[in-house]
C-alpha cells in the first residue's frame, strides 16, 4: 500500500455467530488464557474428588459448592459471549478504514483512529481479521466484506505482530 492510495474502506456488521466468536476469542487470549480455560473443569474435578472421598459432613457441602463454582468458571466466558450479542441490539453497522497511518473505526457519528503503534497485533480466525487494539479492544472484518483479501492481509502483515492464519474451519 502506498501513500497515494485510498483506504481500504469495509463497511460490515458483525452476524451473532461472528461476534460470539470474536468475543471468546479475545476472552481467552487474555492473561493467563491457560487458567481461563482448565480452571473450571479442574474445581469441578476437585468437587467430584471430594465427593467421592467424603467421610464427614464438610466434603458433602464443599463438594457441591466447588462443583457450581467451577460450572460458573465453565459457563461464565459463554454467557457473557451471548450478553455481548444481546447487548448490541440494532446497533453495529461499522465502518473500518485501514490505511498507511493505521486504521479507523466509524460507529453511529463516532469515529476512533488509531496509528500502527496502537495496533498490537492481528490474525487470521477462520473467516474474520482480526486486530487488538492497545488500551482499547479488538476488532475482526468478516472476509465476506473484503474484496480483495490479499491486500488486507498484507497490511496487517506490514505493520503489527501478526498471528497467523489461527483455526481455519468454520463453525
Amino acid at each position: 500500500m502506498t501513500t497515494t492510495d485510498e483506504p481500504l474502506r469495509y463497511e460490515l456488521r458483525l452476524t451473532d455467530r461472528e461476534l460470539f466468536r470474536v468475543f471468546l476469542f479475545g476472552y481467552f487470549k487474555r492473561p493467563f488464557a491457560i487458567l481461563r480455560r482448565f480452571i473450571g473443569f479442574a474445581i469441578i474435578a476437585f468437587g467430584f474428588h471430594l465427593l467421592r472421598n467424603a467421610s464427614d459432613d464438610l466434603p458433602w457441602i464443599a463438594g457441591p459448592l466447588c462443583i457450581a463454582w467451577g460450572s460458573w468458571f465453565v459457563l461464565n466466558p459463554l454467557l457473557l459471549a451471548w450478553l455481548a450479542v444481546r447487548r448490541r441490539g440494532t446497533r453495529g453497522h461499522v465502518v473500518v478504514e485501514v490505511a498507511d497511518d493505521g486504521v479507523a473505526i466509524s460507529q453511529e457519528c463516532k469515529r476512533a483512529a488509531f496509528g500502527w503503534d496502537r495496533v498490537t497485533e492481528a490474525g487470521k480466525l477462520g473467516d474474520l481479521v482480526w486486530f487488538e487494539i492497545r488500551g482499547a479492544a479488538m476488532a475482526a472484518i468478516p472476509l465476506r466484506v473484503v474484496a480483495d483479501p490479499p491486500a488486507l492481509l498484507d497490511v496487517f502483515r506490514a505493520h503489527t505482530r501478526w498471528r497467523g492464519a489461527g483455526p481455519t474451519a468454520k463453525p
